[in-house]
């Protein structure tokens, strides 16, 4: 858990306290993480002054409109991330970047991404590393493979989630390997001299 870093801890990382009160469209993991790093939450959009969105899966047309509200009287707008869909055994679902799009649209104004493969995510895992090599494992092209590919680090496509073609993915963010999925990885640590 010392070693987690998530787009909420990042959120509560470029926040402070005269960003406050926050409004929060997420999940239950996100106000959690905002409201530990002593920031304070609020349900008014006339008192909001930055407006946090994450995935939502119990979102509400209320919800989206008293963001869209604080929105439009000048909150700061801040995203964890823009993934429009994350993997399910059904199919892609909407995903936290489909609620900042509607928001976007209906305050006409642009969110500060927060997570992969965005600055502040960047140099915050940057921070945490230590010296040696460094892989960057995931299903998506552009947040998880744009983030190793912006740093120069090892990237490791995996194909159990977004991505289950590599031919899917665009040339410029191509994997350094492949693999099925993420239980081959500690095979493949292994015998690249990283295990």
């Amino acid at each position: 858990p010392a070693q987690e870093v998530t787009s909420a801890m990042i959120a509560a990382e470029v926040l402070s306290a005269a960003d406050a009160p926050l409004l929060v469209v997420g999940e239950e993991g996100l106000p959690l993480t905002l409201q530990r790093a002593g920031l304070a939450l609020t349900d008014d959009p006339a008192a909001a002054r930055t407006v946090v969105v994450g995935l939502d899966r119990n979102l509400t047309y209320d919800r989206l409109r008293a963001a869209s509200d604080a929105l439009l009287r000048g909150a700061r707008f801040v995203a964890s991330n823009r993934d429009p869909t994350y993997p399910t055994a059904a199919g892609p679902w909407p995903g936290g970047g489909a609620i900042v799009a509607a928001l976007e649209v209906a305050s006409g104004r642009s969110a500060e991404v927060v997570g992969k493969p965005y600055p502040p995510m960047r140099e915050a895992v940057r921070r945490r590393l230590g010296p040696g090599p460094t892989w960057v494992v995931g299903d998506r092209p552009e947040t998880d493979l744009a983030l190793g590919r912006g740093q120069g680090w090892t990237t490791v496509l995996v194909l159990t989630g977004v991505v289950a073609d590599p031919a899917q993915v665009p040339a410029e963010l191509s994997p350094d390997v492949v693999l099925a999925s993420l239980a081959e990885f500690p095979a493949y640590l292994e015998g690249a001299g990283g295990g």
